[in-house]
């Protein structure tokens, strides 16, 4: 970061005014707000792996993830008009910071908010699917909602729309595909529809996509893979008690024409998430994913499945503990452009992780 920025940036943070919850607003005035915010997590755990029946400890690793450094502008042209732009700085591009890593723009939008007609905005960010997911697991988990959705839920050209009517909000997305980008995630069309409807204390959210993927690594984009998709989720508070679970359905087909091969992947997963709030401060939750798969020319397609039980400690309003012991077993097949690359994590054998993470919030 340049000093210069600094020079700026340091004043006005010790000079704000503003409570930490929420971020700190730099500049706030009539016509004009600059939010600042972000969060630092550190996790460590220990890996054990069921050998014959026996558990032994085969690693043990700690996480340093900052996570992101947020910006949001908001103008306010009028009282029903906002134009608003966002940047994301991070130095966590691939979930863990290395040491002397560089922070470096990761999201960057803009566009503008109405108070009728909802919000339209445009750049690299996240799209509609991203909001999916019911689990409270942070070592493992979420795979159901994480791994079924055709495709990260980032896109470096994408239009998102967003509108709020009474207790439904309804959001579209659509990535456009950008042929320079190397990356295959990004480096895709994606049409995507979500509904997330909550009546008091129930919450049911639904949504379907359509991604079409290039390798940029072959002439003429000779390998592309298309991928239907679609999630639905119910959750209930039932005073300290929250039940949830998740059903999530794809369908992927991948054809190389420049050796007239292809290849079908199809996957189905249940999600499940069950929080008890112990007291003010402790929140109790267990829950799972169970998945099956099948793709073409790939002998072993079991079941993958993962468990976890956490105790969520929140110390202060911006910092909480999260102490969890998680299982996983079975083969994990990940959605990719190139049917070649197919990422297959097998695990013939149970590994167990108990761990914790501690969440700074500013």
């Amino acid at each position: 970061m340049k000093k210069a920025l600094l020079a700026v940036l340091i004043p006005s943070l010790l000079g704000a005014t503003s409570a930490f919850a929420g971020g700190v607003d730099l500049i706030k005035n009539d016509d004009m707000t600059l939010n600042f915010n972000g969060d630092i997590d550190l996790k460590s755990y220990i890996t054990f792996t069921d050998t014959d029946g026996d558990y032994k400890s085969n690693s043990g690793e700690t996480e340093v993830i900052f996570d992101d450094i947020d910006f949001k502008f908001t103008w306010h042209a009028s009282d029903n008009l906002d134009y608003i732009a966002g940047m994301d700085l991070t130095a966590d591009p691939d979930g863990y910071t290395e040491i002397g890593a560089a922070v470096g723009v990761f999201y960057a939008w803009a566009g503008f908010n109405h108070s009728q007609y909802g919000q339209l905005t445009w750049g690299n960010q996240i799209t509609s699917f991203d909001n999916f997911g019911i689990d409270t697991a942070e070592i493992w988990g979420g795979a159901a909602s994480g791994k079924l959705d055709g495709r990260s839920t980032e896109h470096s050209n994408a239009l998102v729309y967003e509108i709020e009517i009474d207790d439904l909000t309804i959001s579209a997305t659509y990535g456009i595909n950008n042929e320079d980008d190397s990356d295959d995630f990004k480096n895709a069309k994606v049409m995507q529809v979500t509904a997330f409807y909550k009546p008091g204390d129930l919450q049911i959210n639904a949504g379907v996509g359509h991604t079409t993927g290039y390798n940029q690594d072959s002439a003429d984009f000779a390998q592309v893979s298309t991928a239907v998709y679609g999630q639905a989720e119910v959750e209930y508070q039932m005073g300290d008690i929250s039940v949830a679970g998740l059903v999530a359905y794809q369908d992927a087909a991948y054809e190389d024409n420049s050796a007239n091969t292809g290849s079908d992947f199809t996957s189905t997963g249940v999600e499940f998430d069950v929080t008890y709030k112990l007291s003010s401060t402790v929140k109790l939750s267990v829950g799972g994913d169970y998945i099956t798969q099948d793709i073409d020319n790939v002998s072993d397609n079991d079941a993958y499945m993962d468990l976890f039980v956490a105790s969520k400690h929140t110390l202060t309003k911006n910092v909480y503990l999260l102490t969890e012991l998680a299982m996983q077993q079975g083969d994990l097949i990940e959605y990719r452009a190139d049917k070649d690359s197919v990422s297959t994590t097998s695990l013939d054998d149970a590994q167990v992780k108990v761990g914790f993470l501690l969440n700074m919030q500013f």
